[in-house]
C-alpha cells in the first residue's frame, strides 16, 4: 500500500538550512531505506541586500552610491533619516549609510560589536543606540528639530540627544558602505529616506513616535 508524507515548513527563519530525511519501511519479506535532502531558505523582498565586501563590482550587492545633488545638502535644517534594516547579526562593524566624502564633518550611521547604531557627526559619534535583535527587521530614525537631534529605534527614543547647530555640506550618500568603500554591512536595507528641512515623525509622548514602526 502506497503511503504519502505531507512536510509543512517552518516560517521560522531560524531553522534555514539544509536537512536530510531517511524513510524507512520494511515487511516479513522486504525492507527498503530512502534518504532524501532538502534545503530551506527564506527571502527577504522589496529590501536590497548588501554582502559586506570592500570591492566595487557591478551589481554586486556591495553598495548604492547616489549621485552629487544639492537636494542631499541638509545644511542647519531640520531633518529625518530613517531605514529598516535586518541582518543575521548586528555585532559586527558594518556601516548603514555615510554622507562624508568630501565632506568629512557630515554624517554616518553604523553598527558596532555590540549589536548597537551608531550615529556620527561633525567629526564624532554623539549617539548610540540599545542594542538590537538580529533576524529582525528594525527601524531606524534620526531626527533633528530645534537644533536637537535624537534617534529613536523601532519608535523608541534612545536615551541619549545631541545639541546639533552644525552645518552639514554632504551632497553625495553611500549606502551600505563607507564613503571608502570598507566596512560594508551584511544584511538587507529597506525604505531608506532623507527628509530636509521638515521632520517626518511628531511626537505623542517624550519616548514614542506616531506611526507603526513594526
Amino acid at each position: 500500500t502506497n503511503r504519502f508524507f505531507k512536510i509543512n515548513p517552518s516560517t521560522n527563519s531560524d531553522h534555514a538550512g539544509s536537512f536530510t530525511l531517511t524513510f524507512s519501511a520494511s515487511d516479513s519479506v522486504n525492507a527498503a531505506t530512502t534518504a532524501q535532502s532538502f534545503s530551506l531558505s527564506f527571502d527577504v523582498s522589496g529590501s536590497v541586500f548588501f554582502y559586506g565586501g570592500n570591492d566595487v563590482v557591478s551589481n554586486a550587492g556591495h553598495s548604492i552610491i547616489s549621485p552629487v545633488s544639492n537636494d542631499l545638502v541638509i545644511g542647519t535644517n531640520d531633518f529625518t533619516l530613517e531605514f529598516w534594516v535586518w541582518s543575521d547579526n548586528f555585532n559586527a562593524a558594518g556601516c548603514i549609510f555615510d554622507m562624508r566624502e568630501s565632506h568629512s564633518t557630515s554624517l554616518m550611521l553604523n553598527t558596532n560589536g555590540s549589536g548597537q547604531f551608531r550615529f556620527y557627526a561633525n567629526s564624532g559619534y554623539r549617539i548610540t543606540s540599545d542594542a538590537v535583535s538580529a533576524r529582525t527587521w528594525n527601524h531606524v530614525a534620526i531626527q533633528k528639530a530645534s537644533n536637537v537631534t535624537k534617534m529613536y529605534v523601532n519608535g523608541v527614543e534612545q536615551s541619549t540627544s545631541y545639541s546639533d547647530s552644525n552645518n552639514y555640506t554632504g551632497n553625495k550618500v553611500y549606502l551600505g558602505t563607507e564613503r571608502d568603500l570598507s566596512t560594508g554591512m551584511w544584511g538587507y536595507l529597506s525604505n531608506y529616506r532623507q527628509v530636509v528641512g521638515s521632520n517626518a515623525y511628531s511626537p505623542s509622548s517624550p519616548s514614542n513616535y506616531y506611526g507603526s514602526f513594526t
